[in-house]
């Protein structure tokens, strides 16, 4: 076992090999070498380069019944791997909800009708296809028409890839 030191901003390991039972928190830093986990825990969120290849960042989107594209760049770069939506109260419809890799670029989400009728906290997880996506281009949330007057919000999980 490595000898623990704890440094006000940190821990370091004085020799070539280390271990923890229980959790390690942080929020920025770096890690070289081999990095061993049991269980990894999911809720781990990060952006960019300190996330870990595999590590999912779900992002959420307010919209409303009016038509629009929106542009978001993604906590990373990977892939979209769920997708959820939900509305302010029932019933309550969006008939084109569409979310594409990049303006021009593969579609997840094809112009899919959300229709929210069976009670307030209805979630619909709408057909998608898993698409990459880069820090490089923005995805896009398109709403192109609505049935009634209404506030969506869109969850969108993405996975790192590299």
């Amino acid at each position: 076992m490595g000898q623990w030191t704890n440094y006000p901003n940190g821990i370091s390991v004085t020799t070539a090999t280390g271990s923890v039972a229980g959790h390690i928190n942080g929020t920025t830093g770096s890690f070289t070498g081999t990095f061993t986990v049991g269980t990894l825990n999911s809720t781990a969120t990060g952006t960019g380069g300190s996330s870990p290849i595999g590590a999912r960042q779900t992002m959420t989107f307010s919209f409303t019944s009016a038509a629009t594209t929106t542009y978001y760049l993604p906590p990373f770069s990977g892939n979209i791997v769920d997708i959820v939506t939900t509305s302010d109260t029932t019933p309550r419809t969006c008939s084109g909800f569409t979310v594409t890799a990049s303006s021009a670029g593969t579609v997840a989400v094809a112009s899919v009708a959300l229709a929210f009728a069976t009670a307030v906290g209805q979630t619909i997880r709408p057909a998608f296809t898993s698409v990459a996506v880069t820090t490089a281009l923005a995805f896009n949330i398109i709403v192109t028409t609505a049935g009634s007057a209404a506030n969506f919000v869109a969850a969108i999980t993405f996975e790192k890839t590299a």
